[in-house]
């Protein structure tokens, strides 16, 4: 009994170990992004006022800042829509750090601007410079940060390893929100803007290169042969011609795979729904019930910190026992539910009762990210990450055209009927098609090809790990 019991806790103490040995290689990225993030949500509490105070001074409803912001998300959608597919097939050539420069270096703009003045004018140059660094970064780092892991992560911990970097997303989103909860509003953008920029630094300087250079195969073949001069041939090609050809592989790729055409809806609808009720949310709670900075602060800390754990210690738990078809399901349930109960939210304790629905639903983002990175081969996971980030970003261009237009209406006195959260139940019945068709996702197919060389080092230092003798 005592030497099953010390073979047990010996097999547990190298499981930890194999775990930490895997996830080190992201341990820079992990840091990089949660700065990122941090500073990035620091500012959305404040922001509402901000908008509301510069654009319709004194007022508690603003059709102006509604339908800016609605403007703001179609153009951001259209454009992240065009531009992250392209950003990842671009990694896929030339390296992940490149490219994660790009909306690293470019989001402190936004941040500036406000941080020097907060008046009229700088608001709208701060809506005008902060959409066009969304077409860089609101599907960019997601995307290229997926495709790093799938670069070194072994397959079967992707989903661990993803969870791991969306929980540090959530460890930074609640840092973020309690120094907006502290910090007086005028200084909220300065900490944001050094904070935003020493992460770029931090990327240029310490992320190592995951793919920019792929050296030889360790056993050379006529498949690696073909990629290689599949690379030169892409690098060589005009950006316009590459952007249609890839329309075309994306209409064939579709056709080839059912699963990734089943993700891509559950993607689209889901997506269509969240866009529909972040849009909209604040400007309803701040109208039907009043709320300003500090209690938007407090609703996404709830959701930060549900957010926190549940992407650091349920995730790992449930994808290991149901696989990530299931919890993919139950995290869109979790959303459509929480969407519908804004909508007809009767007192001013339901929002924070909402909020907490975060601890199944932020689940749907790394599972559809492990999902797509089972799905694709190693020279393809930017491809593949960039094509449903850009799907994603679609849902977003037709989301406000309706959603905001809606949330408007039903705020203003001229509502066809009293329901101030009308939009909101309209975004949670969207996402109910998506949760339809999550319950027919076929299961994940096995790898069809041999890992990448990254992968293989993982491999073998887990080997390693298991051949140590226990303690």
């Amino acid at each position: 009994m005592t030497e099953s019991s010390s073979s047990s806790s010996g097999g547990h103490r190298r499981g930890f170990l194999r775990k930490i040995i895997v996830l080190r290689p992201l341990i820079h990225l992990i840091f990089a992004t949660l700065l990122h993030i941090m500073a990035t949500m620091m500012v959305i509490p404040a922001l509402t006022d901000v908008l509301l105070g510069a654009l319709c001074p004194g007022q508690a409803e603003c059709n102006e800042a509604i339908y800016l912001t609605g403007i703001q998300q179609i153009v951001a959608g259209i454009g992240t829509m065009l531009v992250t597919p392209i950003l990842g097939e671009l990694s896929d050539e030339y390296g992940r750090k490149p490219l994660l420069m790009i909306p690293f270096s470019a989001a402190v703009l936004p941040m500036a601007i406000l941080a020097y003045s907060q008046s009229r004018p700088f608001v709208y140059a701060y809506m005008v410079v902060g959409t066009v660094v969304r077409i860089f970064a609101e599907g960019g780092i997601t995307c290229l940060s997926f495709a790093y892991v799938s670069d070194c992560i072994e397959r079967r911990y992707r989903a661990l390893a993803i969870g791991v970097l969306m929980g540090s997303f959530s460890v930074g989103y609640v840092i973020g929100i309690l120094l907006a909860r502290v910090l007086a509003q005028d200084q909220i953008f300065k900490v944001a803007a050094v904070v935003i920029a020493f992460a770029a630094v931090y990327v240029k300087v310490f992320l190592p290169e995951t793919n920019a250079e792929r050296g030889p195969p360790l056993l050379p073949n006529h498949s690696d042969t073909h990629q290689q001069h599949k690379r030169d041939e892409c690098r060589s090609t005009p950006l316009l011609m590459r952007s249609t050809s890839s329309i075309t592989d994306t209409v064939l790729l579709f056709k080839q795979n059912n699963l990734l055409t089943q993700v891509a809806v559950i993607v689209f609808f889901s997506s269509l729904g969240e866009a529909g009720l972040q849009g909209s949310l604040l400007y309803y709670l701040k109208a039907t019930f009043g709320f300003a900075k500090d209690q938007f602060a407090e609703l996404m800390l709830i959701n930060g910190l549900a957010s926190v754990f549940s992407q650091l210690l349920i995730m790992p738990v449930f994808v290991h026992f149901f696989g990530e078809k299931i919890v993919l399901f139950i995290a869109i349930s979790a959303s459509a539910s929480h969407a519908l109960l804004y909508g007809v939210a009767w007192a001013d304790w339901v929002p924070y009762v909402c909020s907490s629905f975060s601890i199944f639903f932020v689940l749907s983002f790394p599972c559809i990210g492990s999902i797509v990175s089972k799905t694709a081969e190693p020279e393809e996971q930017g491809k593949f990450q960039g094509l449903i980030a850009g799907i994603r970003s679609f849902a977003t261009i037709l989301s406000p055209l309706a959603i905001s237009p809606l949330t408007a209406l039903f705020l203003s006195k001229d509502a066809p009927f009293n329901c101030p959260g009308f939009s909101l139940i309209v975004a949670g019945s969207v996402m109910v098609v998506a949760l339809v068709q999550a319950l027919m996702l076929q299961p994940i197919p096995p790898p069809l090809s041999k890992p990448s060389k990254l992968t293989q080092v993982a491999i073998a230092c887990e080997e390693q790990v298991a051949a140590w003798p226990e303690f």
